[in-house]
């Protein structure tokens, strides 16, 4: 049995703006629920990185073949 307890995912985004929006879309979702963010500027680019918590069982979930 497992259990998917929270994924970090890093997006590239064009300008703190849309990162902030992205933020704020996170926040306001019930399911996953964000635990943590950061947010810097590389060269220009902003690099948003999320964590977000899961604690679901993965047995349960369906995957496509």
């Amino acid at each position: 049995m497992a259990k998917l307890l929270k994924t970090v995912e890093t997006f590239e985004v064009p300008s703190k703006e849309d990162a902030n929006k992205m933020i704020e879309n996170f926040k306001a979702a019930p399911f996953p629920k964000l635990k943590d963010y950061s947010m810097k500027d590389e060269n220009g680019v902003i690099v948003l990185e999320v964590e977000k918590e899961f604690g679901v069982s993965l047995d349960s979930m369906k995957f496509d073949q």
